[in-house]
């Protein structure tokens, strides 16, 4: 596989999967040219999987073993970069990897900032496409819909999957707040499951207390393989409620000190519930806005 385009972005869940956006128009714009993500795999693998990219480079490969890029050829180095047409590179971490230096893609190579910066208001979605040269992203669209599984018949009940876990544990709204959510749900007819991964195993006790169905996917793919189209989703400002909203579920994501201007779930139908002044919203208010949305 000869790339045109590599594109670095290590980071967290959300960090990773708010590519999709911008590899979506990527993909239509160019509709030829062969991408390769860096980073980390676990994290991209969704985007692949959505033919959103062409290959996976694990970071450490990136920084120090050039030799571990897709096609070398039979003199060892790497045909990807050797080539006549070198590919673009965009990265979004600060170090340059020092084996690019001399090689032809050294000219083609951009750094960008993680985020955008001096109080850009842009959303990071729409801020990673201008970095990548493209036109800005729709909005109500879902680039990972196609990871959900196709054959499963449609459920009588509404199912809403709640997610109580993010990766800093300041994003987290607490947990009892989640579980009166989940009381009230299953009053009014919800079938109500619970997701949690390695990151929320503090939870996990509470949760399994409740009696409430819990699952805990090994992996963001067999996570999205859970979902349904018609079913809902509750979660923090967390990686796996960019999954659900990328995915296309109606998406509630609850907000506190987090900035839903750059951060709120990228989706066709997505409900950012907040409070005044970066405060958590109560569980009434959550409750409600959950309710407005019900048919």
């Amino acid at each position: 596989m000869t790339l045109n385009r590599i594109i670095v972005r290590p980071g967290g869940v959300g960090d990773s999967l708010l590519l999709a956006p911008a590899l979506t128009v990527l993909r239509r714009e160019f509709p030829g040219l062969r991408t390769a993500l860096a980073g980390y795999p676990e994290r991209l693998a969704p985007l692949l999987q959505a033919n959103l990219a062409d290959a996976l480079i694990p970071l450490e490969a990136w920084l120090n073993h050039p030799e571990g890029l897709p096609d070398r050829d039979t003199s060892g180095e790497n045909s990807c970069l050797c080539s006549s047409i070198p590919p673009r590179i965009d990265s979004f971490f600060p170090q340059k990897p020092a084996w690019l230096e001399g090689t032809a893609s050294e000219a083609l190579f951009h750094l960008h900032p993680i985020l955008p910066e001096g109080g850009n208001s842009t959303h990071v979605a729409e801020y990673l496409a201008h970095c990548l040269g493209l036109s800005p992203p729709i909005r109500c669209t879902s680039p990972l819909e196609s990871l959900l599984p196709f054959d499963r018949e449609r459920q009588e009940s509404h199912r809403i999957w709640i997610h109580p876990g993010a990766g800093g544990k300041n994003k987290r709204w607490p947990l009892d707040f989640f579980l009166q959510i989940a009381g009230k749900a299953v009053q009014n007819h919800f079938s109500v499951v619970f997701l949690a991964g390695e990151a929320e195993e503090d939870l996990l006790p509470g949760l399994q207390r409740s009696g409430l169905e819990v699952m805990t996917p090994s992996n963001l793919s067999e996570m999205a393989g859970l979902f349904l189209r018609q079913d809902w989703f509750l979660g923090n400002d967390s990686g796996i409620t960019h999954l659900a909203a990328l995915c296309g579920l109606k998406t509630f994501a609850i907000f506190g000190p987090g900035d839903p201007v750059l951060w709120s779930p990228w989706g066709k139908d997505v409900t950012v519930i907040h409070g005044e002044a970066s405060a958590w919203p109560s569980v009434q208010a959550v409750w409600e806005g959950i309710c407005v949305n019900r048919p």
